[in-house]
């Protein structure tokens, strides 16, 4: 087996397929990539079990072959090459020994046989989607960060993709917090729902470049996802998503409208001077005409601040209390320069959205109020 690459496209693809790779895989094979050379291609497949890669790449080849190739040394001998450095690749399959040279070294490796390397997913006929790089980018980068880690609820440690006929819904929550991001100029010949785990996301938002995505569902248990020359499987979730629609209020007649930056900024001064409370920095919301007053206390240390800021308000004095972690968080994924809060009592879920919605998309984010002392 004998191929010839330059060290920067080698490395840009074993950079990929590494995304894949657990570090501490309780399976030794699985800390290995599988070569695999036909002609002037060649294959790079990595695996975790539940999420796979292949990343295809263009090659100078003229001996054929498959070989499990050990991740770590070579793409730790590849990323400290210089760049366009060209490698003669070779692999004796019965040896498994592994050469590869260049102008000024020669790099000694052991492999492992392609057979015992686990079956990758084959492509199968699917229901396809398509997204530009910027819809599949958003849909990830707003949802993802709200994705429950409770391994006893596990239809919420993944986001929910929802195909609609005329609209595609992404959601995801973890019981104090929730987001829906949809994109309107969708249309889908057929109407399903799936849920992916985070990792895969995680993983998926490394991948995205220049190329529109194409995303592939198998009879509602596997996806997979195509760049140019990269595919990416995954598992889905197999459990029902909770139904979202009914903890989305619909009667929150409270309305403020703020520059987001400027209440990020104050929550997060204002809760440095937060006494944490199970995992929680609560803040407190004092709302009356144009004013919002932050503020937050810790009497064990002895300390408080407030902060004062103009705003469009124009109901009843009203107050509630916050996570300052989730109103920070959740206000950095909102790209307006204004957002709005609705509200309807201390007690119940307040609403963030952007004040302006972009033509084609729309977000809705739901935050949990917390009980305040007196």
């Amino acid at each position: 087996m004998k191929f010839s690459i330059t060290s920067g496209e080698l490395l840009k693809a074993l950079s990929k397929a590494n995304s894949v790779i657990q570090q501490k895989s309780p399976i030794e094979i699985l800390d290995n990539f599988l070569f695999d050379v036909s002609g002037s291609s060649l294959t790079i497949s990595a695996t975790n079990l539940e999420i796979s890669i292949r990343v295809i790449l263009n090659v100078k080849g003229n001996t054929n072959g498959r070989i499990a190739v050990p991740s770590r040394r070579i793409y730790e001998t590849v990323a400290a090459l210089p760049l366009n450095t060209q490698i003669n690749f070779t692999a004796d399959l019965n040896s498994k020994k592994i050469v590869m040279n260049t102008e000024k070294g020669t790099y000694h490796l052991t492999g492992e046989t392609a057979e015992e390397f686990p079956e990758l997913p084959k492509i199968e006929k699917a229901n396809e989607f398509e997204f530009s790089n910027e819809s599949i980018s958003k849909i990830i980068n707003k949802t993802k960060f709200a994705v429950s880690d409770d391994i006893h609820r596990p239809a919420m440690t993944g986001v929910l993709f929802q195909f609609k006929k005329s609209e595609f819904v992404a959601v995801s929550t973890d019981g104090h917090r929730l987001v829906k991001f949809s994109l309107k100029k969708f249309k889908s010949n057929k109407e399903q729902e799936i849920i992916i785990p985070q990792k895969t996301l995680n993983i998926l938002g490394k991948l995205v470049e220049e190329y529109n995505c194409i995303l592939s569902v198998v009879e509602q248990k596997q996806i997979w996802f195509s760049f140019s020359n990269v595919i990416l499987f995954s598992r889905v979730i197999d459990e029902k998503y909770p139904n979202y629609e009914t903890v989305i209020p619909n009667d929150n007649d409270k309305k403020l409208v703020i520059e987001r930056q400027e209440i990020q900024s104050s929550v997060k001064r204002v809760g440095l001077y937060s006494s944490s409370q199970q995992n929680s920095m609560p803040i407190k919301f004092s709302l009356k005409k144009n004013l919002l007053t932050v503020s937050a206390e810790n009497p064990e240390m002895g300390c408080n601040a407030d902060e004062e800021i103009e705003c469009e308000y124009s109901g009843t004095n009203f107050e509630t209390g916050f996570n300052s972690s989730y109103v920070i968080e959740m206000t950095s994924h909102i790209s307006s320069k204004e957002i709005m809060f609705l509200f309807s009592t201390p007690t119940r879920a307040a609403i963030i959205k952007p004040n302006e919605n972009e033509s084609d998309e729309d977000v809705l984010m739901l935050i949990m109020p917390l009980r305040l002392n007196s």
